[in-house]
């Protein structure tokens, strides 16, 4: 079953990703392989339930950032470019192609996520059709991650690789909503607050 570790000061303990699990677990499977046409059918019906198409020249980029061992902006430009041309491809689903491809370096975008990578401080409309600012966005998010990965969240530290998840379990387990809008005021953010207290008391050790 996909898992990730966190750990605070006191305790390390294994958080189980509780979304089609079966799927997800052979997905994480694909760093080490080349993607296809079937590949991209896949991991998109396991984030939308549907099908789309794209280009031999997308997927083609795609795989040339298979190998990179850190973001190199340009030629994420370049590949977000082609993905995001593909009917039926905005930036969440981009993302997810570049997070199973290479998560060491990629990670998925979502309102979840981000807004909890971003305390909360900020909305981000990611529909938003101008392609220039949804790219800026998301390598700024990728930032944002990288910093947490190397500093913690609140004193509970997760890799860089986990930190999707991570962030969309943390906005689900308190209690938020998709369709909530932020920021909120501080009394609602005590369930944010409340939860990660939960994560530091806990004494389970890789999930035992």
């Amino acid at each position: 079953m996909a898992s990730y570790i966190i750990k605070t000061k006191e305790h390390e303990f294994k958080k189980e990703f509780e979304y089609l699990t079966d799927v997800t677990d052979e997905l994480d499977k694909l760093q080490h392989s080349r993607f296809n046409i079937n590949t991209i059918r896949e991991i998109t019906l396991w984030k939308l339930d549907r099908y789309v198409c794209m280009s031999d020249d997308a997927i083609e980029k795609l795989n040339s950032v298979q190998s990179l061992k850190k973001l190199d902006e340009e030629k994420t430009i370049i590949v977000l470019k082609a993905l995001l041309k593909s009917k039926g491809v905005r930036l969440p689903m981009a993302s997810t192609y570049l997070r199973f491809i290479n998560p060491q370096v990629y990670q998925i975008i979502d309102a979840r996520a981000y807004r909890a990578a971003f305390d909360y401080t900020k909305q981000e409309t990611l529909s938003n059709k101008n392609e220039k600012q949804l790219i800026i966005t998301y390598i700024k998010y990728l930032q944002k991650l990288r910093d947490i990965a190397q500093t913690g969240y609140h004193g509970l530290d997760v890799r860089f690789e986990d930190l999707d998840r991570f962030l969309y379990d943390i906005d689900k387990d308190a209690g938020f909503e998709v369709k909530d809008i932020f920021p909120y005021e501080k009394t609602k953010l005590s369930q944010l607050e409340n939860l990660i207290n939960k994560y530091k008391q806990n004494k389970i050790l890789n999930g035992k």
